[in-house]
């Protein structure tokens, strides 16, 4: 570890003659004052003026009032390992929360059968800066009615449902004859700082019938 200490000039003066008390030849000096008197004298010194000392640059320290950068630290304002730093890779801490929104039905709707139908409305997201993911879990029952293939999709963005695009690809497929529920979990892309809405699409080969749903949408901070 290399430490450089800004001495006081008295202080830095006091600590050189000791020093020269150590390394002078003369006869006079090395009898007066042993080595480990000088080096006692010269601690003294230090520790009187501690307090009022500052270090210049330090590889690691256990507390610092002020850096201009360190390796690892407990409280600093950029650092390249903190305990606790005001920002984390240019932004603030708050970026790094995910955040999460719901929304639900009891209500029994019916669904046309070969149509795309919308069982839950649009519902919104708010994507942090620095972050460009969400995670889709949603849930239908099926109710028991008829003999119906049904499939469920996670619709992103404005407009009705649609059968064809990315999520609808991602559908998940149940039938009404044995299968009490549908479920579906995706991770998708989104632009940071945007809030992209998502909303829940049926489609059943006959006419047919869904009951409950959720659907929860998470921010997801980091990727990997």
């Amino acid at each position: 570890m290399r430490t450089r200490i800004s001495l006081p000039y008295p202080v830095l003066v006091l600590v050189l003659v000791a020093a020269l008390a150590l390394g002078t030849a003369g006869t006079a000096t090395a009898a007066a004052l042993t080595k480990k008197q000088v080096k006692k004298i010269a601690l003294k010194v230090v520790n009187k003026e501690a307090e009022g000392l500052t270090v210049a640059h330090a590889q690691t320290a256990t507390t610092a009032t002020t850096a201009t950068s360190a390796t690892t630290a407990t409280t600093a304002t950029t650092a390249t390992t903190a305990g606790n730093a005001t920002n984390l890779n240019g932004l603030p801490a708050s970026a790094y929360l995910d955040r999460v929104v719901q929304t639900s039905s009891t209500t029994l709707t019916g669904v046309d059968g070969a149509d795309q139908t919308q069982v839950l409305n649009p519902t919104s997201i708010d994507v942090p800066a620095g972050v460009g993911f969400v995670r889709i879990d949603a849930a239908v029952g099926v109710a028991p009615v008829g003999n119906a293939l049904i499939s469920m999709w996670i619709q992103q963005g404005a407009g009705a449902c649609i059968a064809s695009g990315s999520d609808y690809e991602a559908r998940q497929f149940g039938h009404s004859s044995t299968q009490d529920s549908i479920s579906l979990t995706r991770v998708v892309s989104a632009t940071p700082g945007s809030s992209p809405s998502f909303r829940m699409c049926i489609e059943a080969s006959v006419d047919s019938q869904v009951d409950n749903r959720n659907l929860v949408l998470q921010t997801v901070a980091l990727a990997g």
